[in-house]
């Protein structure tokens, strides 16, 4: 397999760029910094996901995890009004607060020379919530507390060796990988 920078593992400061995008953007809309919790949720959850893709460098989407309680206290910091759970608002806001996260990203990985473009987000929302992330997939976990609650950030990306994935042709450089 030839080596080329899309298929490189993820660079050195990218866990940095996305703890300190998810600070600096909560910290801005509910006045304070999340605290690092460690370890990701003993369970299943209730409540919101965003999800967002990127493209570029190297594959790899963003999720932001938020509890049912968490989501709601949020939402009233960012908006200023109170939403029903349930309702189109939330699933907008939730979407909207992965997508500031995503941008701020996306400017900070300029800065380790890692070029990528977001996708659109998407929002999950439910009982007994869970990522289940296939063998051929990788991802880090960063937990978050704040007076509001807690919530927690995941990356997945494909595995940088290769295994458990099927080859194909890289989209940015045309290499098997």
């Amino acid at each position: 397999m030839l080596t080329t920078p899309c298929c490189n593992p993820l660079p050195t400061g990218f866990s940095d760029c996305v703890r300190d995008s998810v600070v600096s953007t909560f910290a801005c809309i509910i006045g304070e910094d999340p605290l690092r919790e460690s370890g990701p949720p003993d369970a299943a959850f209730d409540g919101m996901m965003g999800v967002i893709s990127f493209v570029g460098t190297r594959p790899w989407s963003l999720l932001l995890g938020l509890p049912r309680s968490t989501a709601e206290k949020f939402a009233v910091r960012f908006v200023g009004f109170e939403m029903d759970f349930e309702g189109a608002d939330m699933v907008d806001t939730v979407g909207e607060l992965a997508n500031i996260i995503a941008g701020d990203v996306t400017a900070r990985l300029e800065g380790i020379d890692m070029h990528v473009q977001m996708g659109m987000p998407s929002v999950a929302r439910g009982s007994h919530l869970e990522i289940a992330l296939p063998d051929s997939v990788e991802s880090f976990f960063q937990g978050f507390s704040t007076s509001d609650g807690p919530f927690w950030i995941r990356v997945a990306t494909p595995r940088s060796d290769g295994s458990g994935v099927r080859r194909h042709l890289c989209p940015a450089c045309g290499h098997e990988v």
